[in-house]
């Protein structure tokens, strides 16, 4: 596995349970309450996440918890709607997961989706931007991430 390098300062690795605080970001309560949802994603990006997940430290039965951290990252970043329209599907090659969220995250994306709904513009599902969020941390674990 190894040890992440400065580079890879996203998605570091826990001692404990309980969510260690993230720059920027507020460690939730052990109270708080979870929302699950499924999530469609092509094959490879799940293989290249469980890698991911891995050099990060993670297991995989720590995947939901690496997925919230990646989402919240990615919802940190401006225009961090520009990259899920550009997210797309191939046929074929995807498969269904299923994931557990906080229920404040799933309430606070469902909430930048309808605010990008309302524009008229475009339609935007969750698991688009869950994918887009996973796709930016593959991505910054490997030093190449969308900078904002």
């Amino acid at each position: 596995m190894g040890t992440p390098s400065k580079q890879d300062s996203t998605l570091t690795p826990l001692t404990s349970n309980r969510i260690a605080p993230k720059k920027g970001l507020r460690a939730p309560q052990r109270d708080e309450s979870k929302s699950r949802t499924t999530l469609c994603i092509p094959k490879g990006m799940l293989t290249a996440a469980h890698t991911a997940m891995q050099n990060s430290g993670f297991s995989l039965k720590r995947r939901s918890q690496w997925i919230e951290e990646a989402v919240e990252q990615f919802l940190a970043l401006p225009g961090f709607i520009d990259l899920v329209m550009e997210e797309f599907i191939e046929p074929g090659g995807n498969t269904t997961i299923p994931v557990t969220l906080r229920s404040s995250l799933t309430s606070r994306i469902d909430t930048e989706i309808e605010s990008i709904r309302a524009t008229g513009n475009f339609t935007i599902e969750r698991s688009g931007v869950l994918r887009t969020a996973i796709s930016q941390a593959i991505l910054r674990q490997r030093g190449r991430a969308h900078a904002g």
